[in-house]
């Protein structure tokens, strides 16, 4: 009977979720989380929306883009909603709120192309929007071995992304 928090106002409860996810793979809820408790099986956006209600801060998934350019300096792509990741405040689209905006995350490849990461989800948000988010990137499984423009156009791996440290 867990109620769980979805993004604005909108909850579910933790059955109808995992039902909702099964649905996707024609099976029952049971018969999905004896999948989810395989080894060799992941899991999606259903888990990291109980993930981040478990650990009640804000999880927010990247994707690896590229782009050719000429610039040096590390970049990341806005998301839909407008949110330059550089520093300084931002109008938050969902509350109206100023909020910090995040650290940029960039990959950098060579002076031709480079990798970016563009934020594609933020589960949690503004329930949790008080904590420091986790980050994580869904990638293609041969990054980083791979030269920007090659990786595949959805990511099949993810990895976790932990904030720089920045001494005052």
């Amino acid at each position: 009977r867990r109620m769980l928090f979805l993004q604005g106002s909108e909850y579910l409860r933790a059955r109808d979720l995992v039902d909702a996810a099964a649905a996707q793979y024609d099976m029952t809820g049971e018969e999905y989380c004896e999948l989810m408790r395989k080894d060799s099986y992941w899991g999606g956006g259903p888990e990291i929306v109980a993930l981040c209600n478990v650990l009640r801060r804000p999880i927010h998934v990247y994707e690896l883009t590229s782009s050719t350019g000429n610039s040096d300096s590390p970049r990341l792509e806005s998301d839909e909603a407008g949110h330059g990741q550089s520093g300084g405040a931002i109008d938050d689209r969902n509350t109206g709120r100023k909020r910090k905006k995040s650290r940029s995350l960039a990959l950098i490849g060579n002076k031709k192309a480079e990798f970016r990461l563009r934020r594609m989800a933020c589960f949690g948000s503004p329930k949790f929007d008080g904590k420091e988010p986790l980050h994580i990137l869904s990638a293609d499984s041969r990054f980083p071995d791979l030269r920007p423009g090659k990786q595949n156009a959805a990511g099949n791996h993810f990895l976790a992304i932990f904030p720089g440290y920045n001494p005052k």
